[in-house]
């Protein structure tokens, strides 16, 4: 007889006791996901939601999911590994790092971890929540935003892409909110020190690009496409132009507090919002 015999015979009859193995092992992983959610329920006790934008966001009833879905589709990311879902947010920046944290806070019903990479200095704020990926999976079917490693852009574009149709649907207040989000993690204004200002969104998506711009048309703010050859797709975004960045700061600006990146040598550590006031003053004069 062969030497693991008996644990062969007894593993059998375990698994004739399971009976459907997959109903077994389906029940046990909701067994173990109630102990999760209810410890997650005795954490999330001790936290309160700090952040005044969010603070401010819950009191205009904006949607939450859909300021989430944006973030994702801009520096972040929505991983699936067997049948779990965890959503993650980059971020340098300390604002963004909050107000993220409070938004998962609101909306997940785990409680977000936070953590740095000391290294590249990036806050990483992520949660494990199949229920609320769901949700946001009925809002735009796939996150991902660049071929895998290895797969050819003509199979990559045969999948479904990711969308900005759910931003077409939402109200007028929702669509503001998500496109001043967008500028605020992946968007820049440009001050030269000859020319005019510029303010723009860095996206590298030939789908992404085309749909923002319809969001931003919505929003009165007209743009173009901001072509690259270095680029996956040849594109790399798109500009607002020099008319509409007014409109882009009756609007609201940047989020507050989001200061500018260490890319930008003359002015980093500013905070958007103020480098858009010097900007829009030098194209139409002071801002009320």
């Amino acid at each position: 007889m062969p030497i693991n015999w008996g644990r062969k015979k007894g593993g059998d009859i375990r698994k004739s006791q399971f009976g459907d193995i997959n109903k077994f092992y389906k029940n046990l992983r909701n067994k173990k996901e109630k102990i999760r959610l209810k410890r997650h329920e005795k954490l999330k006790k001790n936290k309160k939601i700090i952040n005044d934008t969010v603070i401010k966001i819950i009191k205009e009833n904006i949607n939450i999911k859909s300021l989430l879905v944006t973030y994702l589709l801009t520096d972040g990311s929505l991983l699936t590994e067997n049948e779990n879902y965890r959503l993650c947010f980059f971020t340098k920046d300390e604002t963004l790092k909050n107000f993220t944290y409070d938004l998962l806070l609101k909306e997940s019903k785990y409680l977000p971890s936070l953590s740095k990479d000391n290294k590249k200095g990036v806050y990483i704020i992520r949660v494990s929540d199949n229920y609320l990926a769901r949700t946001l999976f009925k809002l735009n079917k796939n996150y991902r935003k660049i071929p895998f490693k290895n797969q050819s852009l003509e199979d990559y574009l045969k999948m479904p892409q990711p969308s900005l149709d759910f931003l077409k649907k939402i109200n007028k207040k929702t669509r503001e909110w998500c496109l001043r989000l967008a500028l605020s993690t992946d968007g820049y204004i440009s001050m030269p020190l000859k020319g005019t200002p510029t303010a723009g969104l860095t996206c590298y998506h030939p789908t992404l690009c085309n749909e923002w711009r319809e969001i931003f048309a919505l929003c009165g703010i007209k743009t173009y496409i901001v072509n690259r050859k270095a680029s996956w797709c040849g594109v790399a975004g798109i500009r607002l132009s020099t008319n509409s960045i007014h409109k882009f700061w009756e609007i609201g600006g940047f989020i507050d507090g989001v200061k500018i990146s260490k890319k930008s040598k003359r002015y980093k550590g500013m905070e958007k919002n103020e480098l858009l006031k010097i900007g829009l003053k030098k194209l139409n004069g002071a801002v009320a």
